[in-house]
């Protein structure tokens, strides 16, 4: 499968690229592989520092029709304008797959990680109500890879996420985009707090280790606690702040210099 970091800041178009657009703060651009009938969609991110986090403003709206889901306003704004920007582009794509089965990914950094999985929720919303049947009897298959993505939404849209959208949640070390918009804001009707799975880049923890990243990191899989409670014996249970972090190594890739970090191209998600 292709190493999804490395096509994230360091994949350079041959052809196959369809469009690149600036939308609301990501830079988003899709391949599609005809052969192995796969379509990778993917969102770059743009720099927030600590203090601009801060003092940004986080206010919660419902998420369409699910009753209780509530997400941040500006992802929701920004990822439905995206979304209906490409929804038309790559289901055309997807329609081509169809027959024999395919597989969507949409796949982002940081703040184009929010838009990422937000997005490919959204077009598999879409393409259910066009094929007027839920996703288990569809044969295309939507999924998400996130690497320091920011908190989305409330516990029920939480829930309504994990149970609908495959979502490979990637974290760095003490990376601190994860930790915003911080969950207990006073203004807040709701706490925000993350989906599951977090796949954690570290050199320790007591949680699962699921193989070598390189020499020294590891990969960790660190599910949510029961009740929707968020896992802290992962990248929320640490207490730096580090924007080194945010920009990797994510298996290999550094997205502020990939061409000198190059990709190990390992094969850790399905």
């Amino acid at each position: 499968m292709s190493n999804f970091a490395n096509i994230l800041y360091c994949y350079r178009s041959k052809g196959s690229v369809h469009s690149s657009n600036s939308l609301e703060g990501t830079m988003a651009d899709y391949l599609a592989f005809p052969k192995s009938r796969e379509l990778i969609a993917y969102f770059r991110g743009q720099e927030m520092s600590v203090e601009q986090w801060k003092n940004r403003k986080t206010d919660l709206v419902p998420y369409k029709n699910v009753p209780g889901a509530l997400v941040d306003s500006i992802w929701a704004s920004n990822s439905l304008t995206i979304e209906e920007k490409l929804e038309s582009k790559i289901l055309k794509v997807v329609k081509d797959y169809e027959g024999e089965g395919g597989t969507v990914y949409l796949t982002g950094h940081g703040i184009g990680g929010a838009y990422a999985v937000l997005v490919a929720l959204r077009l598999l919303e879409a393409y259910e109500e066009a094929k007027d049947r839920p996703s288990a009897q569809i044969n295309v298959k939507f999924a998400a890879i996130s690497f320091g993505q920011p908190r989305l939404g409330n516990k029920r849209f939480v829930e309504y996420l994990n149970q609908k959208l495959t979502v490979y949640r990637v974290t760095n070390m003490d990376d601190y985009f994860p930790h915003f918009p911080n969950s207990n804001e006073s203004e807040l009707s709701e706490p925000m707090v993350h989906h599951d799975t977090e796949y954690w880049i570290s050199d320790d923890c007591d949680c699962t280790n699921e193989g070598s990243n390189n020499d020294e990191l590891q990969l960790y899989v660190c599910s949510q606690v029961k009740n929707g409670e968020e896992n802290f014996e992962c990248n929320l249970g640490t207490k730096g702040l580090n924007i080194r972090a945010h920009y990797g190594p994510y298996f290999g890739t550094t997205f502020r210099d990939c061409s000198k970090s190059g990709s190990k191209n390992k094969k850790f998600f399905p």
